[in-house]
C-alpha cells in the first residue's frame, strides 16, 4: 500500500465521522435564491450523491443569501468530501478511485470563510472535534501530495486555527515524522512560505487570505530554535535527494526570517 493510499484511507474515515456527526442536520424544505427558484431541493437525494456542480453556487452564498447555518452544517461533509476528491483527482487522475470530475471546483478557504461567518466555535464539541480530526487527517495527506503552492496546506492551517485549536501540536506531529516525505512536505511548505513572504516585499510569514491567526502562529513555530535544528538534522539524516534539497533550503530561510525580524 501507497503512502498515499494510506493517509487517503485515512482522511476518507475522518470525512465518514463528520457524515455520523452532522447526520442530524437536515434540509427543512428548498433553499432559494433571490429570486425565489429553488437552487437545491429537499428531495430524498443521498447527501453523499449530491454533485459539485449543483453546490458550486450554494458554497458561495451559503448562510449570506442562500439557507440557514443548519442548512449549510447539512451539506459541510459533502462540501469537505467534494474539496478532497477533485484535489485527489487532479494528482493522481484516472486513478484515483471513486474520483470524480467536476467542472467547478468546492473551495477549502470558502468553507473555512463560512464556517467563521457561521460562528463554527459557537458548535457542540463533537462537531468540532470532528473537523479538528478531519483537519490533521488531511494535513497529513497533502504533505506527501505534489506542490500546489501551498494553497492546500494554507487553507487547512486555516481551518484548524477557525475551530479555535493551536497549531502547535500538528507541526509538531510532522516535525517529529520519520517519514522522508512528510518532512520534505514541510520543508517545502516552509520554502514556499518565505518565498511568497520575500517577493510580496515582506518580512513575516503573510498568506492571501490571513485574518485568521494561522500565518502568526506558523511563524511563530518556525522561528522557534528547535525545528530549524530538527530539519537540519533530516538534512543530514537523509543526505541528498529532494529531500535533502527541500530541507537545506528551509533551514536557510529560517535563518534568514530569524536575522530579519526585529
Amino acid at each position: 500500500m501507497s503512502n498515499e493510499t494510506e493517509r487517503w484511507q485515512n482522511l476518507h474515515a475522518k470525512i465518514a465521522h463528520v457524515y455520523e456527526t452532522f447526520a442530524r442536520y437536515k434540509l427543512a424544505g428548498p433553499i432559494k435564491s433571490e429570486m425565489s427558484d429553488a437552487i437545491i431541493v429537499a428531495d430524498g437525494i443521498n447527501l453523499g450523491e449530491r454533485k459539485a456542480e449543483e453546490l458550486k453556487t450554494y458554497q458561495w452564498k451559503a448562510m449570506t443569501t442562500l439557507g440557514t447555518v443548519e442548512d449549510y452544517k447539512h451539506f459541510l461533509p459533502r462540501l469537505l468530501e467534494l474539496n478532497c476528491l477533485q484535489r485527489r483527482e487532479r494528482v493522481l487522475g484516472g486513478e484515483a478511485a471513486a474520483c470524480e470530475i467536476v467542472e467547478r471546483a468546492i473551495d477549502l478557504s470558502t468553507i473555512v470563510d463560512k464556517l467563521h461567518y457561521g460562528k463554527v466555535l459557537d458548535c457542540p464539541a463533537s462537531e468540532l472535534e470532528a473537523l479538528y480530526e478531519f483537519g490533521v487527517a488531511r494535513w497529513r495527506w497533502a504533505l506527501i501530495l505534489p506542490a500546489d503552492y501551498g494553497h492546500d496546506l494554507q487553507e487547512t492551517m486555516m481551518l484548524i486555527a477557525v475551530i479555535g485549536r493551536p497549531l502547535q501540536v500538528l507541526l509538531e506531529s510532522s516535525l517529529e515524522s520519520r517519514d522522508m516525505d512528510e518532512l520534505c512536505g514541510l520543508a517545502r511548505f516552509i520554502n514556499r512560505c518565505v518565498e511568497f513572504s520575500v517577493k510580496a516585499g515582506g518580512t513575516h510569514v503573510r498568506w492571501t487570505e490571513s485574518y485568521l491567526n494561522a500565518p502568526d502562529q506558523f511563524e511563530k513555530w518556525i522561528l522557534q530554535p528547535h525545528v530549524e535544528a530538527a530539519l537540519e538534522q533530516a538534512f543530514f539524516q537523509f543526505g541528498q535527494g529532494e529531500a535533502a534539497a527541500e530541507l537545506s533550503s528551509a533551514v536557510q530561510k529560517i535563518g534568514w526570517l530569524r536575522e530579519m525580524q526585529p
